[in-house]
C-alpha cells in the first residue's frame, strides 16, 4: 500500500535535489502559525521564489502531474483554496455586540393566566370610627323622663328669708299654716348682747351672727328658752366647738394660716361672713322617681367655702302639729364645700320626694329639703343640732338653701 506523499517529497520534485538543503534551512525560518477554529496547527510554507534554480516555473511540473492538460484550471483551484485558507487564518476574533435596536411594537394581549397563590395576610388596619350610641333601654328612658330639677331658694332660717315666711302650708292648722318656721341668722350688734334683725334693708357688708328666734312658730318654745347668752350675737366664724376629748366647748379656734402647727384650727378662709357672701349661694335638686328606684342629687354653688353642711328632709305632721327632721338618704348626709363653696350629695331613697310632697307618707307631708351650715364644724348624726346640750338651731346650725317640692305655696 502506497502511503500519502510527504511534503518533503513534493518539494524535492519541484526544486531539484541541489536546492533541498537551502530550502530546508529557509523553511525552518519562515514557519508561522495559523489559527483555524479552536484548534491550532503549524504548517510549513516555503517563501522560496516561484521560480526554481533553472528558472522554470516552480509549480509547472507539479501542476502538470496533478491536472495534466488542465494546468490553468488547477492553478485557479489552488489559488481559490489558498485564498480560503488565508481568509480563515486571518479572520479576527468576533467584535463587540452592537447597540440594541429599538423596542418593537407591543404585541396583542395574550390569554389571561391562572390566578396566583394567595399572598401573606396584611397588617392590621387602623381602628374604625366609634359607632353611634345605641338605642336607650326603656327603663333608663322612663327614669330620665321622670327626673325633675328644682332650683334652690336662699334662706336665712327654717321657712324664713330675711325675717319673712317663704311658704304657706295649707294642710297645717293655724297659726302654723301661714307662719310656720323661725329665723337662724342675725346681724352683729356691737352695742348689745342681742343681734340685730336680718332684713331686706340690711346692707350687704353686715356681718352675720348666731341667733335664737324666741318668736318662732313650730318647734316647742322650750328649746329656745334658757339659752346661754354667750351663744348668741356671735359672728359665724367665731362660734366655738368641742376643743378637747372631754367635749368641753371652747371659744373660736384660730384659722389654719394663723394657728399653731400642732393644735386645733379652722380651714381658711376664716374672715367674717356677710350678708352679701350668704346670698351668693345657689343650688339644684334633681329628683328621679322610677320603678327601678328613687334617687336625688344635690348640687350647691358658692356656699361658704371649706365648710361642713348637712342636708335634711323636713316632714310636717298636721296632727301634732309637729316637725320631724330626717337625714336625706340616711346618715351621713354631709357636704364639705370646696374652695369655691361648691359641693354635691347623691343618695338613693326608699320613697319618691315628689309624691311625698303631694300625697304625704303615713299622714305626714314632705315640707322641704334644706341645706344647713354647721358653724361649730361638727355634725350630729341623725339629729340636726344637740338640743339637749343647750344648742338649738340658730346657735350652731343655720339653714342656707331650701327646696319646695310642691307641699307649700310661695308667699
Amino acid at each position: 500500500m502506497i502511503g500519502a506523499p510527504r511534503e518533503a517529497d513534493y518539494i524535492g520534485v519541484l526544486l531539484g535535489e541541489h536546492d533541498r538543503q537551502k530550502f530546508s534551512q529557509r523553511q525552518e525560518r519562515n514557519k508561522f502559525s495559523m489559527r483555524f477554529g479552536n484548534q491550532v496547527s503549524i504548517m510549513s510554507i516555503s517563501t522560496v521564489s516561484a521560480k526554481g534554480a533553472g528558472g522554470k516555473f516552480v509549480g509547472g511540473t507539479f501542476m502538470t502531474r496533478l491536472f495534466g492538460s488542465h494546468q490553468r484550471l488547477g492553478i485557479g483551484i489552488c489559488s481559490l483554496i489558498l485564498v480560503m485558507i488565508l481568509g480563515v487564518a486571518c479572520a479576527g476574533n468576533p467584535g463587540p455586540a452592537g447597540p440594541a435596536g429599538p423596542a418593537g411594537e407591543q404585541g396583542p394581549d395574550g390569554p389571561q393566566g391562572a390566578a396566583g397563590a394567595a399572598g401573606p395576610a396584611g397588617s392590621v388596619g387602623p381602628a374604625g370610627a366609634e359607632g353611634g350610641a345605641g338605642a336607650q333601654s326603656p327603663g333608663v328612658a322612663a327614669a330620665m323622663a321622670d327626673a325633675v330639677e328644682f332650683e334652690a331658694i336662699v334662706s336665712t332660717g327654717l321657712n324664713r328669708r330675711l325675717g319673712q315666711p317663704i311658704l304657706e302650708f295649707s294642710f297645717m292648722p293655724a297659726p302654723f299654716k301661714e307662719n310656720w318656721g323661725f329665723d337662724m341668722l342675725g346681724v352683729f350688734n356691737p352695742d348689745g348682747p342681742l343681734p340685730l334683725p336680718l332684713t331686706a334693708d340690711t346692707p350687704d357688708n353686715a356681718v352675720l351672727v348666731s341667733l335664737v328666734d324666741a318668736d318662732g312658730v313650730g318647734p316647742p318654745q322650750a328649746i329656745f328658752q334658757n339659752v346661754a347668752p354667750e351663744l348668741v350675737n356671735v359672728p359665724l366664724r367665731d362660734i366655738g366647738t368641742y376643743a378637747n376629748p372631754k367635749l368641753d366647748r371652747g371659744g373660736a379656734i384660730p384659722s389654719q394660716s394663723d394657728g399653731p402647727v400642732i393644735g386645733a384650727t379652722q380651714a381658711d378662709p376664716s374672715g367674717p361672713i356677710t350678708k352679701g357672701d350668704w346670698f351668693k349661694a345657689s343650688g339644684t335638686l334633681s329628683v328621679d322617681c322610677a320603678p327601678e328606684g328613687n334617687s336625688v342629687k344635690v348640687n350647691v354653688k358658692t356656699l361658704v367655702p371649706n365648710r361642713l353642711y348637712t342636708v335634711w328632709v323636713l316632714w310636717l305632721d298636721p296632727s301634732g302639729p309637729r316637725m320631724i327632721p330626717v337625714p336625706l338618704g340616711g346618715a351621713p348626709n354631709v357636704i364639705i364645700t370646696d374652695n369655691q363653696g361648691d359641693g354635691t350629695l347623691e343618695r338613693n331613697l326608699n320613697f319618691c320626694p315628689i309624691d311625698a310632697a303631694k300625697d304625704g307618707v303615713d299622714g305626714k307631708m314632705l315640707a322641704e329639703i334644706g341645706v344647713h351650715l354647721h358653724s361649730d364644724h361638727a355634725a350630729y348624726g341623725p339629729v340636726p343640732a344637740p338640743l339637749a346640750a343647750g344648742f338649738p338651731p340658730g346657735t350652731v346650725l343655720h339653714e342656707h338653701l331650701t327646696w319646695n317640692l310642691g307641699a307649700g305655696k310661695l308667699q
